[in-house]
């Protein structure tokens, strides 16, 4: 798991370092790489040549340069699904991060409880989005598709259609519906509708008769499945961040 830190001040850097350390070696998580950065300038130009992250720890404030929420904006056009996690001494700018999807708003000084919450979330993220695939055969063709790629499976009259991340139009098979559903994990695809099957990682906010999902899209939810979403988004997110909404009036 790749972790990006953009902070501008030593004594943070170092503090957020020694949060990271001590719940890697809590945890017993192997692979986790820190990529520390004192500039949201750098990191963009970084980001602009291929590099990519789990979860981003975002200073707001920078000395003589752009503030870490245009930095964040920049880098949510481009990754939708990427937890950002806010770190900063005010809360002026908790609309903002808002706007942007936030993963969580963290003041200083930084405790490492808060900071091992953030953590572990993601670490679950990454888990479950990297873990496994759906495998799928239709009219002799095999297909195999990563689970953190699927947005949404809607059954239709003749087909079960796959909308598949950053695809123009739906993989289309003559599988039954209710068959593909039992080939995925519940911990990350819920039953929203009778007709549509959500990955919950890409649920961006949730009302009481719809949903929309990462690329913008609105689904709709069933009154009998309404409480299952909120209850496997909250499952997913760990009673969510500071700006994920979740409506349940």
């Amino acid at each position: 798991m790749v972790i990006i830190v953009c902070e501008d001040e030593r004594l943070y850097q170092q503090s957020i370092q020694e949060h990271i350390d001590r719940w890697a070696q809590a945890s017993g998580h192997e692979g986790i790489q820190t990529r520390m950065f004192a500039s949201g300038e750098d990191l963009l130009a970084q980001w602009d040549k291929g590099l990519n992250a789990d979860i981003l720890l975002m200073d707001i404030f920078f000395q003589d340069e752009m503030d870490g929420m245009a930095v964040a904006g920049q880098i949510r056009r481009r990754d939708e699904a990427l937890p950002i996690v806010f770190v900063t001494n005010s809360e002026a700018y908790a609309k903002d991060g808002y706007a942007l999807r936030a993963f969580r708003y963290l003041k200083k000084p930084l405790r490492y409880e808060d900071i091992a919450l953030c953590l572990d979330v993601a670490w679950r993220q990454f888990s479950l989005s990297r873990e496994g695939y759906l495998t799928v055969q239709d009219a002799g063709a095999r297909f195999s598709i990563r689970h953190e790629d699927i947005l949404y499976i809607e059954a239709q009259r003749h087909h079960t259609c796959i909308l598949k991340r950053g695809a123009d139009e739906p993989l289309k098979v003559r599988l039954c519906f209710k068959d593909l559903r039992k080939k995925l994990p519940e911990e990350l695809f819920i039953l929203c509708h009778r007709s549509y099957i959500v990955n919950i990682m890409h649920v961006r906010s949730i009302k009481k008769n719809e949903l929309t999902i990462s690329t913008g899209q609105v689904l709709p939810v069933s009154r009998s499945q309404a409480d299952a979403v909120s209850e496997a988004f909250d499952s997913y997110y760990q009673k969510g961040g500071a700006f994920i909404r979740v409506d349940r009036v």
